[in-house]
């Protein structure tokens, strides 16, 4: 999290999702991982987003936002820009938290307005094979879900289906029928 980016459009979508996990039921955390030392803008950004310090007490129903300055990388850089796939896996592992929202602003883009889906891909056959269960949501800020329980992360993508976010926004799109989200609410 870059101070000199505090407070603009995606920490409104930051917001949104956080509020919506908030609405089923979850206790959100967030780890923004500052990359600069503004110390005002520390204060207030957990009030921002909606969510409470790392080092708050955890609930049966925990949801960790993770918030780096870049995204999801294959390495911890020195500035600390990126997380990776395995930090994240071992801290749904750890069992602090049931679900891990993590802003991902690390895709290149080849062609203009496109998505990139095998860079996508490529992140969840990664989780997957660290036995995390996922989805992305792609738009100008790019988000990845997951946990080490598949209802857990369909039941989440459920609810923004029903709350209107059109399928094709998520990757990998999955055609679930009215009534597969309706069980999952």
């Amino acid at each position: 999290m870059n101070s000199k980016y505090f407070g603009d459009s995606y920490d409104l979508a930051k917001r949104f999702f956080i509020k919506v996990l908030k609405s089923e039921g979850y206790a959100v955390y967030a780890d923004p991982i500052f990359t600069d030392d503004d110390a005002e803008m520390k204060r207030k950004y957990y009030s921002l987003i909606g969510a409470k310090p790392i080092d708050g007490p955890r609930s049966k129903m925990t949801a960790l936002f993770v918030d780096p300055d870049t995204g999801i990388g294959k390495k911890v850089t020195k500035k600390q820009k990126h997380v990776t796939i395995q930090e994240l896996a071992d801290r749904l592992k750890r069992g602090k938290y049931t679900l891990i929202m993590v802003f991902d602003q690390s895709f290149r883009r080849v062609k203009k307005n496109s998505f990139p889906h095998k860079q996508m891909q490529k992140k969840l056959s990664d989780f997957s094979r660290q036995d995390v269960f996922g989805f992305f949501f792609k738009s100008h800020a790019n988000f990845f879900f997951g946990s080490l329980d598949k209802n857990l992360v369909e039941k989440y993508r459920c609810k923004l289906l029903h709350l209107g976010i059109p399928s094709n926004r998520f990757y990998p799109t999955k055609k679930h029928k009215k009534r597969d989200c309706s069980r999952s609410l």
